[in-house]
């Protein structure tokens, strides 16, 4: 027996339908009376289809939600670190092109090897700015690295240096 505040809900009718043909292909389902709504039928029932676009629902909503959290964290996690970081890690002894001399940097400088292919573009680079150092460079003596700013040397000498002449304070000066 069915308590008298709740009522059986077979599905909806279809036209020419009879309820005895509705209760053999609809499975039976009791319900409060106050959920009698096709919404809660559907579910009730299990309507895969309902239940299956809510679940895709949530579930994408919850990975959206967790996607946006994990970028924020990634920002401030690169963003935390890149304050710290110095650029670029390693810094050459000797500038584009020259090596260590025998004697080492602080004691014999850098020098321009002979048999290096660009050789006259890089000597008419620095000629470009000082000659008397290209000349000096030219001739197989050392390159005497100075003990002051080595941005304002590179700049003024025309010099390329990985790590000096192309970063931001040295290229905005």
């Amino acid at each position: 027996m069915v308590p008298s505040k709740q009522r059986r809900v077979a599905g909806p009718r279809q036209h020419g339908q009879s309820r005895r043909a509705l209760e053999l292909s609809f499975p039976r389902t009791v319900l409060p009376e106050s959920r009698t709504s096709i919404i809660h039928w559907a579910f009730s029932i299990g309507n895969t289809d309902l239940m299956a676009t809510a679940f895709r629902t949530i579930v994408g909503v919850i990975a959206l939600v967790v996607f946006v959290v994990l970028m924020v964290l990634l920002y401030q996690a690169a963003q935390a670190r890149g304050k710290n970081v110095r650029f670029p890690p390693d810094v050459p002894a000797c500038p584009d092109f020259f090596v260590e001399s025998p004697s080492g940097v602080k004691t014999g400088g850098c020098l321009l090897p002979p048999g290096l292919g660009n050789r006259n573009m890089i000597l008419d680079l620095i000629r470009a700015k000082n000659p008397s150092l290209a000349e000096h460079i030219g001739a197989g003596k050392p390159l005497q690295i100075p003990s002051g700013s080595l941005c304002a040397f590179t700049r003024d000498n025309g010099i390329s240096w990985n790590g000096v002449s192309n970063v931001h304070p040295c290229i905005s000066n």
